[in-house]
C-alpha cells in the first residue's frame, strides 16, 4: 500500500496571510492553539487538531487497510487527495 500521509503543512487561514510551515508528524501537537508570526491567528484550533487526529489515526488503522485492500482488489484506482482543515473542525478532501 502506498504512503497515506505525505506531509503536513501548517497554513494560515487568514485572508491575505500567507503564512506556510512544512511539519514533521510528530510536531501536530506543537502547534496547537498557536498564533500565526505574521498575523497573530490562531493556526491550528482545537476543533481542527481534534479533526485532524482522529482523521490520521483512522487512516492508519487496520479496518481503513482493509477497505482500501477490498477497493484495489475490485479494481478501484488508488487516487491523491490533499486534506484541509478550516478553523472550524471540518475534513475538507479534495482530489
Amino acid at each position: 500500500m502506498k504512503k497515506v500521509i505525505e506531509s503536513r503543512t501548517i497554513k494560515c487561514d487568514k485572508e491575505g496571510c500567507n503564512y506556510r510551515e512544512d511539519i514533521t508528524n510528530d510536531e501536530l501537537d506543537k502547534w496547537r492553539n498557536k498564533p500565526c508570526p505574521i498575523c497573530g491567528s490562531n493556526l491550528l484550533t482545537d476543533k481542527d487538531y481534534n479533526s485532524i487526529t482522529a482523521f490520521y489515526k483512522f487512516i492508519d488503522s487496520p479496518i481503513y487497510r482493509f477497505f482500501s485492500w477490498l477497493l484495489k482488489l475490485c479494481g478501484v484506482k488508488e487516487r491523491e487527495y490533499t486534506v484541509s482543515t478550516d478553523g472550524s473542525g471540518s475534513i475538507i478532501l479534495r482530489g
